[in-house]
């Protein structure tokens, strides 16, 4: 379960999903990583800020609204 939600200037990203965390690391370099979540040793969702001018860019990649 992707979210996305606003925090001050810029929005923040929480990725659950390991096709859309490889998409980011490949492709969106202007996200960056604030934080990794982990079960068992492994890693499970990443949280990364990204700059609100990539608004949309967001959006389409998770597949969510931001939360209000």
């Amino acid at each position: 379960m992707n979210k996305l939600w606003r925090a001050g200037d810029r929005l923040v990203a929480y990725v659950d999903d390991p096709a859309v965390i490889r998409k980011i690391n490949r492709s969106h370099p202007y996200f960056t990583e604030t934080s990794q979540y982990y079960e068992g040793g492994i890693c499970v969702a990443k949280q990364y800020n990204v700059p609100d001018s990539k608004k949309r860019n967001a959006r389409r990649l998770l597949s969510v609204n931001v939360e209000r």
